[in-house]
């Protein structure tokens, strides 16, 4: 009855004031059940807390009987898909069938989609392939307490970082490989222009193959150090 009553987003912001917390760190989540029951006296609570900034999520989305001219007007910002249907996901099965649907209706009405209780790669592979960005369950982490969450996140980005660098080392030897086979042909081909001189050997030839060669191993090594 909360959620219909006319005080509920005064008293969020109470709360949000006195945790000194910002609106948009704060999501709200209605299962879709107790949101369809009260949609009529929870649009306009609804449409105060989404001005206010606080997010808001259907739970367990999938299990109700949803309207969809309700959904393309409240403000909702995210559909959690119910546990249930990514426990029972199968290649053709009902429930992936069902998962599916609900990742293009949230694309279409341009809500975030949510699923609930992965605990298998099977099951994560799937949602990613059906376009899913978010997800939950312990297939990517058991609750954790604050500063376990703040490790989390900081190993997350570190390995982000170095999957970068990995990348940018690639590309860098490539390039050199690049640059160093098109100017060792042009040197080449100088050097069958004067003939084969022993000084433009000696003075540029050799020099400038093994600056490359150094340069690419200096770059590898900067840049993808697991190789070593």
């Amino acid at each position: 009855n909360d959620i219909a009553h006319s005080a509920f987003a005064q008293r969020v912001t109470r709360a949000i004031v006195a945790a000194r917390l910002q609106p948009s760190h704060l999501t709200l989540e209605l299962t879709e059940n107790v949101l369809m029951d009260r949609v009529d006296g929870a649009v306009v609570t609804l449409t105060r807390l989404r001005e206010l900034g606080v997010g808001l999520s259907i739970d367990d989305f999938g299990t109700g009987y949803s309207s969809l001219s309700y959904l393309s007007s409240l403000p909702i910002d995210s559909l959690k898909i119910d546990a249930s249907f990514v426990r029972g996901m199968r290649n053709g099965s009902k429930e992936a069938e069902v998962v599916r649907a609900i990742v293009t209706l949230g694309a279409s009405l341009g809500k975030s989609v949510i699923a609930e209780g992965i605990e298998t790669e099977s099951q994560f592979d799937q949602l990613r392939g059906m376009g899913c960005e978010s997800g939950q369950g312990y297939h990517l982490s058991r609750p954790l307490a604050v500063e376990n969450v703040e490790l989390l996140l900081d190993r997350i980005e570190t390995e982000r970082w170095t999957v970068s660098l990995q990348n940018l080392g690639l590309l860098a030897v490539i390039y050199l490989v690049g640059v160093l086979v098109l100017g060792t042909l042009m040197a080449i081909f100088i050097d069958q222009q004067v003939k084969g001189e022993s000084w433009f050997r000696t003075i540029f030839l050799y020099p400038y193959a093994m600056s490359f060669v150094v340069t690419g191993l200096i770059w590898q090594w900067l840049f993808n150090p697991n190789l070593g």
